[in-house]
């Protein structure tokens, strides 16, 4: 019987906990820009800001399809530091080392609508237009592919 107890609570506790290590994101949050800028600028890599906000559907497609697959299988690991602007998180630092607003960032890029993809220079420079929105999922890997390309050929000429 107790062993029977402890099987059921075991496929309870996996049923329950196997969903949040699924739902947790493989993104790291902005926290310090300026230092990125710095970190990217000795590494020649762009500076990728998703901007996300929490119960975005969209956002969360926009993750879980194109961005983590590319930082799981590295085709992102030389060329680019990625990082998520959660539009309901705290403060931050810019690439100037100022403090800033979420809302304040994404409004400076025009990035106030999510899920939006911003490829900025060291300092924090756009290298190319955002991608907003999520308009048509079968071309969307193409849009993100392009871009990203067009920003790494201006980072490293």
């Amino acid at each position: 019987m107790i062993k029977g107890m402890l099987k059921n609570w075991m496929l309870c506790l996996f049923i329950l906990v196997i969903p949040c290590v699924y739902a947790t994101s493989q993104l790291e949050p902005v926290d310090d820009l300026s230092r990125i800028g710095v970190a990217s600028a000795e590494l020649k890599r762009i500076v990728i800001v998703v901007v996300t906000q929490p119960d975005c559907g969209f956002c969360e497609y926009v993750k879980s399809v194109h961005i983590e697959p590319m930082l799981h299988n590295g085709s992102l690991a030389n060329i680019a530091i990625v990082r998520e602007l959660d539009l309901a998180e705290i403060s931050f630092t810019d690439f100037s080392g100022n403090a800033i607003s979420p809302d304040q960032f994404a409004r400076r890029y025009d990035a106030e609508f999510t899920p939006s993809i911003l490829f900025l220079s060291t300092d924090g420079d756009q290298l190319h237009e955002p991608i907003i929105g999520v308009s048509f999922r079968d071309y969307y890997g193409h849009y993100l592919d392009k871009a990203i390309k067009k920003s790494v050929t201006l980072i490293r000429d």
